[in-house]
């Protein structure tokens, strides 16, 4: 994994770019026609120029994997610690109002019973909760 950060430096951007680890030139250029699509795996340095056109850019973004599971060394991502994004805070906002009973659900239902990893990303889910609740209160 390469050294990435927010575009153009700015921490409430949602995008994030490569910043060092990559020769430029020896990228490889797709160009693609109206309706055209590219399929690539999910750590493929990747990039659309700036939308010249009067008309918006649409994407259609399909993400596969598998189950989770344990990793066995430790990963960092320090370039997501400082991002202050508008979505992450209606995320919160709607998980301490009246819609943290559906998210809750929702991740009731997602859950692998038979998953000893998610059991323990849960435990850790519901002690920042408690945590959070007591800090708040």
């Amino acid at each position: 994994m390469l050294p990435h950060g927010p575009i153009g430096g700015d921490p409430s951007t949602h995008g994030l770019e490569c910043v060092t680890g990559f020769n430029a030139g020896e990228a490889v250029v797709c160009p693609l026609e109206l309706g055209d699509c590219t399929i690539h795996a999910g750590r493929t340095l990747h990039f659309a120029g700036p939308n010249h056109s009067d008309a918006p850019r649409y994407a259609y973004s399909m993400v596969f994997g598998l189950p989770r599971r344990a990793s066995k060394e430790v990963r960092s991502f320090p370039w997501n610690d400082n991002r202050r994004l508008s979505r992450q805070a209606r995320v919160n906002d709607s998980r301490t109002r009246d819609s943290f009973w559906p998210y809750l659900s929702r991740k009731v239902r997602e859950f692998d019973y038979t998953n000893p990893y998610e059991w323990r990303l849960g435990a850790e889910r519901v002690a920042r909760l408690i945590k959070g609740k007591r800090t708040a209160g």
